[in-house]
């Protein structure tokens, strides 16, 4: 009787492990999940953050060139410039 309730008893232990395990590897992929999916959100709103400064930079640019260089090479430089800034307002 003893040497039956001993076997039971591990069996136990053996089931009560490896529930355990399995939650805690439940939990641990739950955390994993959760922690890309805010690396994610914040890597998108850096990358927009650097889009918008990155068109509003050559907006500037684009026009300080234009007032600085006249003539033919000025105006293709400015159509240049508003090319990329479509570009990067489209992306």
């Amino acid at each position: 009787m003893l040497v039956k309730a001993e076997k039971k008893r591990k069996e136990r232990e053996k089931a009560f492990r490896k529930e355990s395990q399995r939650l805690a590897i439940k939990g641990l992929g739950k955390s994993t999940n959760e922690q890309k999916n805010k690396d994610k959100e914040s890597i998108k709103t850096q990358g927009e953050t650097e889009l918008k400064e990155a068109t509003a930079m050559i907006g500037t640019t684009g026009n300080s060139f234009q007032e600085s260089v006249k003539g033919q090479f000025g105006k293709k430089v400015t159509e240049v410039f508003e090319q990329q800034k479509q570009t990067l307002d489209n992306f």
